[in-house]
């Protein structure tokens, strides 16, 4: 399933009670593509999957990387975890792989 595919599945499971923050959305998709861009910055990603917490309605992206690393504040790491609410650095899914996930406040909002 793609991002907007997700994000699509978890408006339709929220109902009608919420509507899509067109403008955050459109954030969250800059978001979403600099995080996949990583790896023209020097992370070798392997894979980017997305969740929707159904209970905060938070988005997270998790890139799971052989390796990475962030020389200087200009490095898409820094633009990315500015705009999230958390950034989670963990072990990933494959052997020796680092999983590193970014938490965004969700584009849906009160109807």
């Amino acid at each position: 399933m793609t991002f907007e595919e997700s994000l699509g599945e978890a408006t339709k499971r929220f109902g009608r009670s919420f509507t899509v923050n067109e403008e955050v959305k459109a954030q969250l998709l800059e978001d979403y593509e600099a995080i996949v861009g990583m790896d023209a910055d020097g992370a070798d990603i392997i894979s980017v999957e997305t969740e929707i917490d159904e209970e905060t309605m938070e988005v997270s992206v998790t890139a799971d990387c052989n390796e990475f690393s962030v020389i200087g504040s200009e490095h898409t790491l820094y633009e990315v975890a500015s705009r999230a609410k958390r950034m989670e650095i963990a072990k990933g899914q494959e052997d020796g792989s680092t999983a590193i996930t970014f938490v965004f406040p969700g584009i849906w909002e009160r109807a």
